[in-house]
């Protein structure tokens, strides 16, 4: 099974002495279960058929108590397609288990269908879940009873307000349609509805992540995938953590964030207010037969998750593992599920966790804003680099919209985390671009610069690097290398195609280009100086229905090979001392990189890892694999080991890319240190030949 992904959760409240009347009511019975029962979902159904059969371990429920020095309840999905790691296909059914009933794991909701991501109520009474096959969210209470429709969407956290004591619901609505905004309906009440985010596209297609902190005013989610940021709800902004998936935050006060790597195996913790991020492996269970791990999720205990491992086997099973105090590894794991089934997402609840108390705001936290300091008039895009925010606030300091543009092809990020072309493109999407083609036309203006470093400048280099135009058409206007040179293309209102010479570019480093175009006289400055200017006139309304798209035209032809990042569109001219400025920043970023260290060798092939499929990979286009290389000559730069492992790209752009597979291959091999390339964090990685004693390598390519 490949190795695909998605993400976890949490909880609220706040933790106080009561621990041990819920302790007690637990055990009782007492007024906390039996407070929580609506009335019974009421039509028949025919007969579902039987609960899946679970194994079970009396060691369970010590481990889970111990774990969390008292009671413990968990829901998950227990499934009957180890491949269906999201219950897309209608194969799974709930089921529960409570430390203190005595009925040990049972089946809730025998009906077999699409249960995705149950959620636990911040009391532990109630469970929360999206029906995939209905596109609905659903509540049920702990004992089956109560089944009911909530709203329509893709449920991501469920969170008690501290302030009001209600319970609220957190939605994506439009199920699959990761530009539909995040709404919250009370979980008692669900008519009523808010809306809460609408700033950026969340989470991705197979699932929405969405989860509150605390106090509720911050969340963390991908925005979208695979870039993982922590929202300032107010704000309507947020602030990048890195790139991955199923991020989750810690239910106290900590602000405290993990995010999963691209490998699958281990998650990146971030404390937000310390600002120090490290790697925790999330496979140190015993005996797993693969390094891989799915479904975390954070439970209403600031210091125990719930994951499930491996990922997509037939002896997936459910685990709950608590962090140490220094929050630097799993200190301990409890395995919950003992039944070579098909475990999938999961989420725990303790007494000794946060519970929905009410209680004064004493815990809020003030927030760092996500506002931009200084604002660019006029300005339409920004892509600075798949790292950063990419985002565009209005003058007055609120927020206006986030850009994105996506890599598609072979186009990949550099260490820098900036698009790295050769026979692929860095393209806007939808959005981005209609109001980039909108915003220029409509002014009449525009200024479009951008930063380049070329792959190759001999008289055989060609390809675009920027193109606005429709796909099929001569573009209205792109960039193009020819040689050593760059040269500007427009399409002028009288029906002719007009060429400016804009300057050489360079192999060595990059340059930043900025072309300002008003009142019919086109100009070109390279590293803030002008280099040439010439009288044009653009034809403006074949901008209305084109396309943006960086390193190719857009039919995908005259690809171009090279780096670009910092890129800038605005719908005005900029004056030579704001030209000077952008100049002044971008060398300043430049001057902040350092080249990693780079090793040549000639190695022989050991072992590799299977090769993922690029079908099943999904909503991944591209990834990783890993290879064990022994080391026969080293050709260029210094190296102790005689064997190392060494990561290849083998799917870009959704397409297998080719590998060395036969051991004893003999190949020269151009590497650089994996800790120079953190923009790979994120990326798919197949990962089953890694020796934890070997140092790990990139090739470059």
């Amino acid at each position: 099974m490949p190795a695909t992904f998605r993400c976890p959760m949490y909880f609220t409240g706040r933790a106080r002495p009561l621990g041990l009347w819920l302790t007690l009511s637990f055990v009782l019975g007492g007024p906390l279960l039996r407070a929580a029962s609506p009335a019974s979902s009421k039509a028949a159904k025919p007969k579902p058929p039987a609960a899946i059969p679970v194994a079970q371990v009396p060691s369970v429920v010590e481990g889970l108590q111990a774990l969390g020095s008292g009671p413990a309840r968990l829901v998950w999905v227990l499934g009957r397609d180890v491949e269906d790691l999201f219950v897309q296909g209608k194969t799974g059914q709930l089921y529960v288990l409570d430390t203190e009933d005595g009925k040990g794991q049972r089946c809730l909701l025998e009906e077999v269908t699409s249960y995705a991501k149950p959620m636990l109520s911040p009391d532990g009474r109630q469970i929360v879940f999206t029906n995939l096959d209905q596109k609905a969210v659903f509540a049920v209470n702990f004992d089956g009873t109560g089944l009911r429709k909530l709203v329509e969407g893709y449920a991501s956290d469920v969170w008690w307000d501290p302030g009001t004591s209600h319970t609220w619901v957190y939605v994506r609505q439009g199920y699959r349609d990761t530009r539909g905004g995040v709404i919250r309906c009370r979980l008692d009440n669900p008519k009523v509805v808010e809306k809460v985010w609408q700033a950026a596209p969340t989470g991705q297609p197979f699932i929405s992540y969405f989860q509150l902190s605390r106090d509720g005013s911050a969340a963390v989610d991908t925005f979208p995938w695979p870039q993982v940021g922590l929202a300032n709800i107010a704000e309507g902004g947020y602030s990048a953590l890195g790139k991955g998936c199923w991020p989750g935050i810690a239910p106290d006060d900590s602000d405290r964030c993990f995010y999963f790597t691209g490998t699958h195996n281990a998650i990146v913790l971030s404390d937000t207010f310390a600002k120090t991020t490290r790697t925790i492996s999330m496979t140190t269970m015993p005996g797993l037969s693969s390094s891989t791990a799915f479904h975390p999720r954070w439970s209403n205990h600031p210091r125990i998750l719930t994951v499930t491992a491996p990922e997509g086997k037939p002896d997936t099973e459910l685990y709950a593992g608590i962090f140490d105090v220094n929050f630097t590894k799993i200190e301990k794991w409890v395995r919950i599920t003992h039944n070579q089934q098909a475990e999938c997402f999961g989420d725990a609840w303790f007494a000794t966790g946060i519970q929905p108390v009410k209680t004064e705001s004493s815990f809020a936290r003030k927030r760092e804003t996500t506002k931009l300091k200084t604002v660019s008039p006029g300005l339409v895009f920004r892509w600075e680099n798949e790292k950063a925010t990419n985002a565009i606030f209005d003058p007055d300091g609120g927020n206006n919209r986030f850009c994105r543009a996506v890599l598609e092809g072979d186009a990949v990020p550099n260490a820098w985390s900036g698009a790295e072309l050769r026979n692929g493109a860095l393209v806007a999407d939808e959005e981005s671009t209609a109001a980039v083609v909108q915003a220029c036309s409509g002014q009449q203006a525009f200024s479009l610069a951008f930063s380049a470093q070329a792959a190759r400048t001999g008289n055989d280099a060609k390809g675009t690097l920027v193109a606005i135009g429709r796909q099929g058409k001569v573009p209205s206007l792109s960039v193009d290398q020819v040689g050593p040179a760059l040269f500007v293309t427009v399409q002028t209102d009288d029906g002719r195609v007009k060429h400016l010479g804009m300057g050489a570019v360079s192999d060595r480093e990059p340059t930043q280009w900025l072309l300002v175009y008003a009142d019919g006289l086109l100009e070109c400055y390279r590293n803030g100086l002008m280099e040439r200017s010439s009288s044009v006139r653009p034809e403006f309304m074949s901008w209305s229905t084109s396309s943006l798209r960086f390193g190719s035209r857009s039919d995908g032809t005259e690809p171009w090979q090279g780096a670009l990042d910092g890129i800038e569109i605005f719908q005005r001219p900029l004056a030579p001392r704001e030209v000077a400025d952008l100049y002044t920043h971008e060398a300043g970023n430049w001057a902040q990189r350092a080249a990693p260290p780079r090793l040549v060798v000639e190695a022989e092939l050991e072992e590799r890892s299977a090769l993922p499929d690029p079908a099943k990979i999904a909503p991944y286009t591209r990834a990783l694999v890993e290879s064990v290389w022994k080391v026969r000559k080293v050709l260029n730069g210094t190296l102790k080991e005689k064997r190392l492992v060494v990561l290849h790209w083998c799917i870009l752009g959704s397409q297998p890319v080719e590998t060395p597979a036969k051991p004893g291959t003999l190949k020269r091999l151009t590497v650089e240190p994996l800790e120079a390339h953190a923009q790979l964090q994120g990326e798919l990685r197949a990962t089953d030949v890694l020796d934890a004693e070997l140092p790990v390598f990139y090739e470059v390519r």
